[in-house]
């Protein structure tokens, strides 16, 4: 590849500092350029200690090139370079500030920049997906308790309804007037003569009231007089004992 006419006039313009300072970056240059820097150095003349002093500053010029290379961007830079991909500009811009690093010499920072920008993006990428699934998983929790309250209120209020209906359906039988056959259900628990027993006093016109919790009962006559009975064997006694005297107080006013 031929060389920019006035390449050699560009290096015949340098300085001494300059030239060595060429001459030390052998890998920055193609190598025909290079063989134009060296026969230019050449053609000089430059004496011994002229060239040692060039080269020793041209090596200082190199060591502090590799140190800048070499040096990494500080915490607080990573830690702003990961948050900065939050946004779209913020995203864009770390390039700019990468390839401004690399212009100054800096390229490990530049390349700090790089791939703290990349993890960043990940990092948020990451953090938004997770967001948004907490946020629906707690908008279906709050959708299903509302659902299950709801089912409960409805459930519950049914159940009122449906009882308030049963009572009245079936009033208290503290509101049977005297004299009136007992036509609420007996309990299955009640024995077969209890039954009877009471059976046989309502068909004689007697109201009867059992309170089988206690044990007791509560009987009206057709007069319109009470008995209390404590016990079930005291009752069935004074049942058989009081349709005997009704039967025969029946059958004497047949006689007459």
């Amino acid at each position: 590849m031929s060389l920019p006419r006035d390449f050699e006039k560009t290096v015949a313009a340098t300085t001494d500092e300059d030239l060595f300072d060429m001459l030390g970056h052998e890998a920055d240059y193609m190598p025909e350029a290079f063989a134009a820097v060296r026969a230019e150095a050449a053609r000089r003349n430059l004496s011994t200690t002229r060239v040692l002093e060039l080269e020793k500053h041209s090596q200082h010029i190199r060591t502090q090139e590799l140190k800048t290379s070499s040096e990494v961007l500080s915490f607080g830079g990573k830690f702003l370079v990961l948050l900065f991909p939050f946004g779209l500009v913020t995203c864009l811009l770390i390039p700019v500030i990468a390839e401004s690093y690399r212009n100054r010499g800096y390229k490990q920072k530049s390349e700090d920049c790089l791939v703290g920008m990349w993890y960043g993006i990940i990092f948020w990428a990451v953090f938004w997906v997770v967001f948004f699934f907490l946020r629906l998983t707690f908008q279906f929790a709050v959708l299903l308790s509302v659902v299950f309250s709801a089912t409960a209120g409805v459930v519950a209020a049914l159940g009122y309804f449906r009882s308030a209906g049963n009572a009245q359906r079936h009033p208290d039988s503290s509101h049977q007037s005297p004299g009136e056959p007992d036509s609420s259900p007996q309990s299955p628990e009640v024995p077969s003569d209890l039954k009877d027993a009471m059976n046989n006093l309502r068909r004689r016109g007697y109201v009867v009231k059992a309170f089988l919790a206690r044990g007791e009962f509560e009987i009206a006559r057709p007069d319109g007089s009470k008995h209390i009975v404590k016990t079930k064997t005291e009752f069935l006694t004074w049942a058989n004992a009081e349709m005997d005297n009704s039967d025969s107080a029946s059958t004497a006013t047949a006689v007459s």
